[in-house]
């Protein structure tokens, strides 16, 4: 490795003919392969600008070339996979551009060159390119992914390099919409029915009690209750007989009062001998 510094490596490390080195040479052959022969495949023409491809395998015979721009389009599928196939070499032109859309990731595109990669002048490429033999960045050249190199050296001039991370999909969950019920119809209002009137007992149909007169089932103010309605009670028989006897005793009593004041009214007029029979 030579030319860091300058150049430096920002949130990461560099290892150098050592073990992590080693198996990521190891795990590199494996990710080579593995692209290589994936099927089924798309055979494109050696130029791919101008054109909007959806997730899948493409393949170009001999070499793949990119002019202009192309679009990989993910169809909103956050896990879908771009691979491209180059038979011998990969080059792009200067200002060329590969576009992601509709949920496309850098993470998920993948080129597989036989031979060696150049990028032009100020290229905005994405993707991990996986050369057999080497790769060249010209300057300006910007790479949203990674760049390898199985057997050769990978080359750059002022160039940027953007480690990919993908997006976590996300879960779509289907949510019912809530039931709706349907509106609960009250029912009709009720007036309440005025209780009904008690005749009073005993007084003939339309005949309104007089005043003073109280009706049965009521209790006037200040009677006792008698259960009756009213603050007297029916004379016992045995009651009245014994004071129709007091009265006439009572009658007796005058009488003979009377006829005793008379007689002696006529002995005061008598002469005064007589007195004494008297």
């Amino acid at each position: 490795m030579t030319g860091f510094p300058p150049g430096h490596v920002s949130h990461g490390s560099t290892y150098a003919a050592n073990a992590v080195a080693r198996q990521a040479k190891s795990d590199l052959t494996t990710g080579y392969l593995d692209a290589a022969g994936r099927t089924p495949f798309v055979v494109v023409g050696s130029d791919l600008g101008g054109r909007t491809l959806a997730p899948g395998v493409y393949r170009g015979s001999s070499s793949l070339g990119l002019t202009g721009t192309v679009t990989l389009n993910g169809h909103g599928d956050a896990s879908a996979i771009f691979i491209f196939q180059a038979g011998s070499t990969l080059i792009t032109a200067s200002s060329s551009t590969v576009q992601l859309e509709n949920g496309a990731q850098a993470c998920n595109v993948f080129w597989q060159v036989g031979s060696s990669a150049t990028l032009g002048s100020y290229s905005k490429f994405v993707g991990t390119i996986m050369a057999l033999t080497s790769a060249s960045l010209n300057t300006g050249a910007t790479v949203d992914g990674r760049v390898l190199a199985r057997n050769g050296a990978v080359t750059l001039q002022s160039n940027t390099i953007i480690a990919p991370t993908c997006a976590v999909a996300p879960v779509t969950t289907t949510t019912n919409p809530p039931t709706k019920k349907p509106p609960t119809k009250k029912p009709p209002t009720k007036h309440p029915t005025p209780p009904a009137k008690t005749p009073v007992k005993g007084a003939p149909k339309g005949h309104k009690p007089g005043p003073g007169t109280t009706p049965t089932g009521k209790i006037p103010k200040g009677a006792p209750h008698t259960g009756s309605g009213g603050s007297s009670r029916a004379a016992n028989p045995d009651e009245v007989g014994a004071g129709v006897a007091a009265l006439l005793a009572a009658l007796v009593v005058s009488g003979l009062t009377t006829r005793r004041r008379r007689s002696l009214l006529q002995l005061s007029h008598r002469d005064p001998g007589t007195e004494e029979l008297a």
